[in-house]
């Protein structure tokens, strides 16, 4: 069999494009000029039919990765639906249990603390602000349960919940989403209130929060001074749910600020210490340990208190 007749058998078996170059080269002195043409115009038609195949073959494996089409059951999308604390192993009836509106918005919080007590804040919005917060406090023990609804009224830089039932109101203020100040006006008829200050550094982290009260014995007298440090900036934990604060918040209820979409700082911290009226200094009150992280989701945070024997206390994480 002759040069020119392996050539054509060569050609007619269509294999990849590097074959075909190598079988033309010896071939050309033999075929004629147009022959030529027409091989090299057939390898070059082969070449473009093998990378759109492969183009359609990327396209196909990014198209069957896409999550909207194929959703993975473990994925989450971030908003905190189950806190859980733990004494230990054991759980210690510390849950609180959050849920959302179609915008991903807090829609109700339930706090509860065993057989002993619980409370839910109920939140409807109007456009893009709250327009009630609803508080139940459901004193197990007794039996006994009271509603307050408060109508949310924002004045300036300034956010006023009120009700016509309930004799105290508070007064919020706050920039750019951060709380400034927190006032329980509790006796409003003498002018009775605590009152919460929050100092924050240039990039939005809590330095201080400190407690004043005003009551018929006293005027703005400094109760409580917390300072926070050793700050996490991943993962976001908000500061209704972390341990650190617990103590700071004995005259400010975080999760209004949290019904409310305020935030105290930009990062966690995860150390605080304390100075009392009397002048005694903690310098590490509570200390906490994000211990299990996934997909940048924290899922169990560790933390001691001070003085307090058995300091084995977690929390545990779930999200929707």
């Amino acid at each position: 069999m002759g040069n020119s007749e392996k050539c054509k058998n060569t050609t007619k078996n269509e294999e990849e494009s590097q074959q075909l170059t190598r079988c033309i080269r010896p071939c050309l002195p033999m075929v004629s000029t147009a022959h030529a043409l027409a091989v090299n115009w057939q390898l070059k038609y082969y070449t473009m039919k093998k990378y759109f195949l492969f183009v359609l073959a990327v396209l196909f494996f990014f198209a069957s990765c896409d999550d909207s089409e194929d959703p993975s059951p473990n994925a989450a999308s971030g908003l905190v639906k189950k806190v859980e604390g733990f004494l230990g192993d054991a759980p210690s009836d510390d849950i609180t249990e959050l849920t959302y509106d179609g915008s991903q918005r807090v829609e109700s919080i339930q706090v509860s603390q065993g057989n002993f007590a619980s409370r839910t804040y109920e939140v409807t919005y109007t456009g893009d602000e709250v327009s009630t917060l609803t508080i139940v406090r459901d004193f197990i023990n007794s039996g006994t349960a009271v509603a307050e609804v408060f109508d949310v009224e924002y004045q300036g830089d300034q956010i006023i919940l009120s009700s016509p039932d309930v004799q105290g109101r508070y007064v919020l203020s706050a920039t750019d989403g951060y709380i400034n100040a927190y006032e329980d006006h509790y006796d409003s008829d003498n002018g009775y209130f605590n009152a919460a200050e929050f100092i924050r550094d240039g990039t939005n982290n809590i330095d201080t929060i400190s407690y004043f009260t005003t009551n018929a014995a006293d005027s703005n007298l400094l109760a409580w001074q917390y300072t926070f440090t050793d700050f996490a900036a991943e993962p976001t934990l908000n500061a209704a749910f972390n341990p650190v604060f617990n103590y700071s918040f004995s005259l400010y209820d975080p999760f209004i600020g949290l019904a409310l979409g305020l935030e105290i700082s930009a990062e966690a911290p995860l150390t605080s210490s304390y100075l009392d009226r009397s002048g005694t200094y903690r310098e590490e009150n509570v200390s906490a340990d994000m211990e299990e992280v996934d997909n940048n989701l924290l899922m169990k945070l560790g933390y001691t208190i001070a003085n307090l024997p058995g300091n084995d206390y977690h929390l545990e994480f779930e999200y929707n």
